[in-house]
């Protein structure tokens, strides 16, 4: 997987997937995952995966399927709420760091060390320039992890913000689905162009050779689930 140097968040919107072509991609799919997982065992490459995006893009849904997809014994999961007591006592990355893979294993951490940052410069705690200066350090830690041998695989899962709104008021209108939009999300929604502003700095910053974000399309969840899988099995592929 070749590094583009530039980050584009203007993606073209890709067909959906049909069903049956989904369905029938799956079991070729999944035991190329499950390979893949094999091999870092065999290797011993600590991998950690961040999962991020906007709000409604379906992340949760496809880190669900990468469990479903692949051993859960190899994998562990971690969203970071609130700091605990505990963790306001400690460096801002140790509770990431205490969380991480042992090697051969696979971490995927929602939203990873980005998450508070770019929350923190919407609701303006943050200016730009201590974001330029937090991205400094994620850029930093990233670089300690990777020269310890841990490969990092980000993925930004994108909407544009018509697409955020009718995702949002899609899932509020299924009543199997309407639990999953909270007051907050159509507060982040408002808030959608600082977000994105946040984003920007925070992903551009820290898209490097050695740990390189990859820009999702979110709009259909067959095709986005597919295009995820295909990042992460290419790039523990290269581990091999």
């Amino acid at each position: 997987m070749s590094f583009e140097p530039n980050l584009s968040f203007d993606l073209p919107t890709h067909e959906p997937v049909p069903k049956k072509v989904y369905e029938e991609s799956l079991g070729e799919l999944r035991h190329r995952l499950v390979e893949a997982q094999f091999q870092i065992r065999k290797t011993g490459h600590p991998v950690v995966i961040i999962v991020s995006g906007v709000d409604g893009a379906g992340k949760g849904e496809f880190v669900q399927r990468l469990n479903e997809w692949m051993d859960p014994r190899g994998i562990s999961t971690y969203a970071f709420g609130n700091e605990s007591p505990e963790e306001l006592e400690q460096p801002f990355y140790w509770r990431y760091f205490r969380n991480m893979p042992p090697r051969g294993q696979i971490g995927i951490f929602f939203g990873g060390w980005y998450a508070h940052p770019i929350l923190e410069s919407v609701h303006k705690d943050l200016d730009k320039k201590q974001l330029l200066n937090r991205a400094e350090e994620m850029k930093r830690f990233e670089a300690m992890l990777h020269a310890d041998g841990t490969q990092i695989i980000k993925i930004w899962q994108h909407l544009s913000k018509d697409g955020q709104n009718q995702r949002l008021t899609e899932l509020e209108k299924n009543p199997r689905f309407h639990w999953r939009v909270l007051p907050d999300n159509w507060k982040q929604h408002k808030l959608y162009e600082n977000y994105m502003e946040a984003a920007k700095t925070c992903l551009s910053e820290t898209h490097t050779a050695e740990a390189p974000w990859h820009i999702v399309d979110a709009t259909h969840p067959r095709t986005r689930d597919l295009q995820s899988a295909d990042i992460i099995l290419n790039s523990l592929n290269q581990l091999q």
